[in-house]
């Protein structure tokens, strides 16, 4: 599968994403949570001080 095509679940089954708006309509929310994400090491360190206060 190229770059520039994806495939998603869908209720009535695969569905092939392979157009410019399909991908840029998917690829938005995935940049958002991405871009708010804290780093791998920033989540650990977080994980780690939750876990000391239960």
């Amino acid at each position: 599968m190229s770059a520039q095509a994806r495939t998603s679940d869908a209720p009535h089954g695969t569905v092939f994403l392979d157009s410019a708006a399909q991908l840029t309509h998917f690829r938005r929310p995935f940049r958002r949570v991405r871009d708010q994400s804290l780093s791998p090491e920033a989540s650990r360190d977080l994980i780690h001080e939750l876990t000391k206060e239960l």
